[in-house]
């Protein structure tokens, strides 16, 4: 699988630095700059110590601009090397996603129609939330190639932690199990309203921006 943001400062700062850059959310640009010119000027955190911690249950998102901005450029000046526009769209969702903008995630996500377009949509029930119509989109798309790599990466969050999940996010063979996440996030759901900082709640966060950040840099591979 190839790595949105990778060690490669060409790659980096040529195919995927607009859409890094939209998704770190920072800084806010100036009233009426050009996004691209902007972009080539922010200097951006190392793709590896990147995650986007998002609440599990967004109530607003605090990126307005990145709305503004997405919505001043088409798929094609994101991506330049767009081979599929179905799956631009599945893009276009993951960057919503990621600024907790979920109504327009959702509607990308429709239009995309496919497999990835397919797991934006679960991810987006899940955090609406809405954990029975989750549950039927994760069913959509089936057994995803993301679930190994996902389930070795939450696998070395979980050994990191001393923290103990009232529900299994990986299944016998270690892969990522989002049936069980979708379980996880719908129990912790109250306790987020009342103690967001609580444990488990910050190492479900965790879990879900890893599941956000590998899955873009999929979606943007299969893209291109």
């Amino acid at each position: 699988m190839g790595r949105f943001g990778s060690n490669d400062p060409a790659r980096t700062l040529n195919r995927h630095r607009l859409l890094y850059w939209l998704c770190v959310g920072e800084p806010v640009p100036p009233e009426g700059v050009d996004l691209h010119a902007q972009a080539e000027q922010v200097e951006l955190p190392p793709y590896d110590t990147w995650l986007p911690l998002r609440p599990l249950v967004p109530r607003s998102s605090e990126a307005a601009w990145v709305r503004q901005a997405l919505q001043q450029v088409s798929v094609g000046q994101l991506l330049p090397e767009l081979k599929d526009e179905l799956q631009g769209y599945a893009v276009l969702s993951g960057v919503y996603q990621v600024n907790d903008f979920l109504d327009e995630a959702h509607r990308c996500a429709q239009k995309a129609d496919n497999r990835d377009g397919a797991y934006w949509h679960a991810i987006m029930h899940r955090r609406e939330p809405d954990y029975s119509n989750s549950r039927y989109w994760y069913r959509r798309v089936g057994d995803h190639p993301l679930f190994g790599p996902l389930g070795e990466a939450a696998d070395r969050l979980l050994r990191s932690r001393s923290v103990r999940l009232p529900t299994a996010v990986l299944d016998a063979r270690g892969r990522w199990d989002p049936f069980g996440f979708v379980s996880l996030c719908a129990r912790l759901e109250r306790e987020e309203a009342i103690r967001p900082d609580s444990e488990l709640v910050a190492v479900a966060r965790e879990l879900q921006a890893l599941e956000m950040k590998l899955l873009l840099a999929w979606t943007v591979e299969q893209a291109v």
